[in-house]
């Protein structure tokens, strides 16, 4: 995964190789202007740090994640020093997720049939289980009012969560659909939904007509 959104901050981009164990696995901090790619490493004894995915805050620094752990951690853009954060919840980790107006993030716990959100100025994680099991949510992003969105590869739901009543309206899919990466369109009266089938050559958007 890469993550430019914020590239404008300090001329870097933020990247990682899922899984790798090799040269190149891990996350790297990219220097745009001198193609300079420097790995991100972690202190003996630190906890693991293998991100699925990677997300860039509005100070660029990088929000890491991974479903088989249970942490979500953060490393400075300046130092490249890294803290990690526990969730509530043992044995399942985010897989996806997007950073949001205040810099929170939040994200898809796929093994735990759940979403949760990070707030960096608690330092703590919420969580919302899934009402439907196999949702399992691949990803998920906040619409910077009230909602947040989400949908898997193991069902044919999309889901949206009223963030302030903890209330879940899932919506049926046409067909059989392979969800890896959600996109949340911001405009109009409600928020909607954009998704892409990886297995179907297929694009969706959800569009609520009541809240």
């Amino acid at each position: 995964m890469i993550d430019p959104a914020f590239q404008h901050v300090d001329g870097k981009i933020w990247a990682n190789v899922a899984f790798a164990t090799g040269e190149a696995g891990g996350s790297w901090h990219i220097d745009l202007a001198t193609n300079t790619w420097t790995r991100v490493t972690y202190p003996s004894g630190s906890p693991r740090a293998q991100a699925y995915d990677v997300v860039a805050d509005s100070k660029n620094n990088m929000y890491g994640m991974q479903m088989n752990n249970d942490k979500i951690w953060t490393t400075d853009g300046k130092t490249l020093q890294t803290v990690w954060y526990d969730f509530p919840t043992k044995g399942a980790g985010c897989r996806r997720g997007h950073i949001d107006s205040q810099d929170r993030l939040w994200c898809g716990v796929f093994n735990g049939n759940a979403l949760a959100m990070f707030d960096p100025k608690t330092q703590k994680i919420t969580e919302w289980k899934a009402p439907t099991e196999w949702t399992r949510p691949y990803d998920a992003q906040f619409d910077d009012k009230t909602y947040l969105w989400t949908a898997g590869m193991d069902n044919d739901f999309a889901v949206r969560l009223n963030t302030q009543t903890g209330e879940f309206t899932e919506y049926l899919l046409p067909h059989e659909t392979n969800v890896r990466h959600v996109e949340v369109q911001k405009s109009g009266a409600f928020s909607s939904l954009w998704l892409g089938d990886q297995h179907g050559n297929t694009i969706f958007r959800v569009e609520p007509l009541a809240p």
